[in-house]
């Protein structure tokens, strides 16, 4: 799966900023310097840049299994033949239909799915649910983020409390308190699982090999 290594090829780099921190700050408890704190949010922005790169990665994987499947524009899923159409009640050119002979439609369809995965900018919950069900139509791809004694909406909140934190550091926030390695441990360990627990439902709708 290409969206799964090149996540785990970006996880290194997370992990590498984890093993610096220990390496000159150790494991005990106890606040560290101000840099540590910097190593921390920088992980942070990393382990969001390689979760929002997987969401993007795997739907386009998906999206280029499927459409390599169909050899006929009929067999499309019913998602992907609506992006087609929105596209033709778009454009005002009389002629555009002559853009879906032979294998345009593909092409038509692939443009379609780019313009929506490159909106993603915040992938919280609704988002990811949303974007999932337009490009894919795939129904509510969170429900089944149950990881371990947590139900969907507490790992949904979890992604999202997270998500927001990436925002705040962008936004030049100083909560120090906020910013553990804990917080980034922890964070790697439940955004991991929800890689898995999507893939897992991708497998289920026939979407991934």
């Amino acid at each position: 799966m290409r969206a799964r290594k090149v996540f785990e090829e970006r996880l290194v780099d997370v992990k590498n900023l984890l093993n610096i921190h220990t390496k000159n700050g150790g494991n005990d408890r106890g606040k560290r310097g101000v840099e540590f704190e910097s190593l921390n949010k920088s992980a942070v922005v990393l382990l969001c840049a390689a979760f929002e790169a997987y969401i993007e990665n795997v739907i386009h994987e998906c999206f280029d299994i499927h459409i390599n499947r169909v050899d006929n524009v009929k067999n499309l899923s019913e998602a992907i033949a609506s992006l087609v159409a929105s596209r033709v009640k778009r454009e005002k050119h009389e002629l555009f239909w002559r853009e879906l002979s032979g294998d345009g439609w593909k092409k038509i369809a692939r443009q379609e799915v780019h313009i929506l995965v490159d909106q993603l900018n915040t992938p919280k919950t609704k988002n990811i649910i949303l974007l999932f069900e337009k490009t894919l139509g795939v129904k509510n791809i969170a429900s089944n983020w149950t990881l371990h004694k947590n139900t969907v909406e507490q790992t949904s909140k979890k992604l999202d409390d997270f998500i927001s934190k990436r925002g705040e550091i962008a936004h030049g926030a100083i909560q120090e308190k906020d910013y553990t390695k804990l917080f980034v441990t922890s964070s790697i360990n439940v955004i991991t699982q929800i890689t898995e627990k999507i893939e897992e439902r991708l497998k289920v709708e026939k979407l991934l090999n």
